[in-house]
């Protein structure tokens, strides 16, 4: 199944960047012409229009060469500190296995707001709370043409999902005896899979994974992509707009406004402390993220003039 982005995709809000190895903030990552969605991984349906995008409420992105990732032990350590420890081995072992091919590494947090339920893009599939991991924005040369009709480009990446909490797994290739590369996102492994762009359309339709839209305030993931010379790690946490004990307090309108790292840290950390409504295990989500926010703000802080 592939999917037009015409008209169809969510225009992506501003994000927060980091650039390089100082920490800026910027009001707008790159994006793909003609389309808006920024060239970082993302969430969203499918449906007969095209790929719509979830609102990416807040987006912190760290760009490190290769040579001072794996040169630079203080930093290397400083950025890996806001990983689980299950993460940090995948990254580990990635990085070695890469070699002297590894150019670049990036780390992304990324604040999503859930959009509403749609039937999965898999035409064999009636669930109605999968949801699209989409790496085509992140692969695409940046010189390559969307809207060329001849434009025709499938790559296979590597990639895995860890560190879960309120998302689950969605057509499992052996479970549903489909072709691995055309799979849901793998849980806990790392696993390749198909990306490919056709006739201005985002294709195939796979990298799903479960996010119910109502049981939790918030879910969080952590996935990490390899492909090429670039390696990705994007800690992604979902909040349900949709649940009242978040849409009262307008948190999401509230992290539209933030224009720092450390002021979406401490957003995270009182909403969490403060909101008597929230269970315990999405406090722990929030303060989660927000702690992961506070070591990588750390890590690229202790080498501003580099």
């Amino acid at each position: 199944t592939a999917a037009s982005t015409s008209g169809a995709a969510a225009k992506a809000a501003p994000g927060k960047i980091v650039s390089g190895l100082k920490v800026k903030v910027s009001s707008k990552l790159e994006t793909m012409p003609g389309i808006g969605l920024e060239r970082i991984p993302h969430l969203g349906v499918y449906n007969f229009e095209g790929f719509v995008a979830y609102e990416n409420a807040a987006v912190i992105h760290v760009r490190v060469p290769a040579k001072v990732f794996t040169g630079c032990e203080h930093l290397r350590e400083g950025l890996l500190e806001c990983l689980a420890h299950s993460v940090q081995e995948v990254v580990r072992s990635e990085v070695k296995a890469k070699g002297s091919s590894l150019t670049e590494i990036e780390l992304l947090h990324i604040v999503h707001s859930r959009g509403a339920d749609a039937p999965c893009g898999r035409l064999t599939c009636s669930e109605r709370e999968h949801v699209n991991l989409l790496y085509h924005p992140w692969i695409l040369d940046k010189d390559a043409n969307f809207f060329d009709p001849k434009l025709d480009v499938k790559h296979t990446i590597r990639c895995g999902i860890y560190d879960v909490f309120g998302v689950t797994e969605a057509h499992n290739p052996e479970v549903d005896r489909i072709e691995i590369k055309e799979g849901g996102a793998p849980f806990m492994r790392m696993s390749e899979r198909f990306v490919q762009i056709h006739s201005q359309r985002f294709s195939p339709c796979n990298l799903q994974l479960t996010s119910p839209s109502s049981s939790l305030p918030c879910q969080s993931f952590v996935s990490v992509v390899s492909f090429k010379g670039r390696l990705l790690v994007s800690c992604h946490l979902i909040l349900t707009g949709s649940h009242k004990t978040l849409m009262r307090r307008g948190v999401i309108a509230r992290i539209r406004k933030i224009d720092s790292v450390e002021d979406l840290a401490k957003l995270l950390e009182i909403e969490a402390k403060s909101n008597a409504n929230l269970r315990k295990l999405c406090k722990k989500t929030l303060m989660q993220f927000s702690e992961k926010l506070v070591a990588t703000s750390k890590a690229m802080r202790a080498y501003p003039s580099n």
